[in-house]
């Protein structure tokens, strides 16, 4: 008896320790707003931007983000999670549960842990209603007459009501750009929903800390990523003190080959030519630099018309136990052309 009191005890300490974090009270949409938000603009995303459409690759994201979604952290909103056929290192979601997750995410991530960290950091976004308070905050006296005409039937839907306050969907959109404050509640509803889920929240922080070294270095891959998430501090730092709070669960992956399997569906479908390749050892032999031109078919919606996209390429590999291992890359695109039309098919 004496046992289960402070066993119960203890656990009472931890809770009272760890923040509950929750959507700011100030916010003039309404959830379902949010939803509807959310779906009006990932149309439009999938009109605009090559999307992947391979079965295993987007049921693969999916298997990850409904395991995450299972949380209460995750507000309880209607997920989906689609791939976009970019090199860059990014992923976003929309007010309302669309993710859209890069394949340059994809290939990036060493494991499972790291892409459902950036999953989850993306997701707490929406469970806290980041974009739509941001809206609000910006458009405090126009905005509430404009949702209660939506609400009254209004054509053009939320999206073409924002539209006419300047509110797109699209790169430094206001729904997608963050304060430090919101990436740090981000990051630790995160962590929360990982460790929910049965993954090390850790893994997040640490990728993202990598990132940033990379931002330092002027990486154009996560150069988009950084603008619209501004780092907040040494993300190891904070979520290993929030760590010493969370339940203690077993960790686990969903399948550990399945990433694998997922960056190798990658390859096949983007068709990569290299041509001109120029590869430099370093004199001790344990680092190489790989500099050339690319073609790159854009996707399996694309493969019909033939367009290749066009890109030179800078990748670092390192020698890790006598097997070459990329570390860094950095691809440059340089144009989108029907000239390769029927190649590498």
């Amino acid at each position: 008896m004496r046992f289960v009191l402070l066993s119960l005890l203890t656990i009472g300490t931890l809770s009272a320790q760890l923040k509950e974090y929750k959507p700011s009270r100030f916010n003039l949409f309404s959830k379902d707003q949010d939803v509807q938000l959310g779906k009006e603009s990932a149309d439009e995303v999938r009109k605009t931007m090559p999307m992947v459409n391979n079965k295993d690759l987007v049921d693969y994201m999916n298997r990850i983000g409904q395991r995450l979604a299972a949380s209460k952290r995750a507000g309880g909103f209607p997920y989906t999670f689609e791939v976009i056929n970019d090199p860059t290192i990014n992923a976003f979601a929309l007010p309302g549960g669309p993710m859209f997750i890069h394949t340059g995410l994809i290939a990036s991530v060493e494991n499972e842990s790291q892409l459902a960290g950036v999953l989850a950091h993306e997701m707490s976004h929406v469970s806290l209603r980041h974009g739509t308070t941001n809206v609000s905050k910006a458009n405090l006296i126009q905005l509430p007459a404009m949702l209660a005409g939506q609400a009254l039937g209004a054509k053009g839907g939320i999206l073409g009501t924002l539209g006419q306050l300047g509110v797109s969907v699209g790169a430094g959109s206001v729904l997608l750009r963050f304060s430090r404050d919101a990436e740090k509640e981000a990051d630790l509803n995160g962590a929360q929903m990982m460790n929910d889920a049965g993954y090390d929240p850790t893994a997040m922080a640490i990728f993202f800390d990598k990132l940033n070294e990379g931002g330092k270095r002027d990486d154009g891959l996560v150069a988009n990523l950084l603008a619209d998430h501004p780092t907040p501090g040494r993300r190891t730092t904070y979520v290993a003190e929030q760590n010493k709070y969370l339940p203690k669960v077993k960790y686990s992956e969903t399948d550990p080959g399945a990433l694998a399997a997922a960056k190798q569906i990658l390859e096949e479908l983007m068709g990569h030519l290299g041509f001109d390749v120029t590869v430099t050892i370093s004199p001790g032999g344990t680092e190489a630099w790989a500099r050339g031109i690319e073609l790159a078919m854009l996707g399996e919606a694309d493969q019909e018309r033939g367009w290749w996209e066009v890109a030179t390429f800078r990748n670092r590999f390192v020698k890790d136990g006598g097997v070459w291992k990329i570390r860094e890359m950095r691809r440059f695109p340089l144009m989108k052309t029907d000239i390769f039309q029927g190649w590498g098919r």
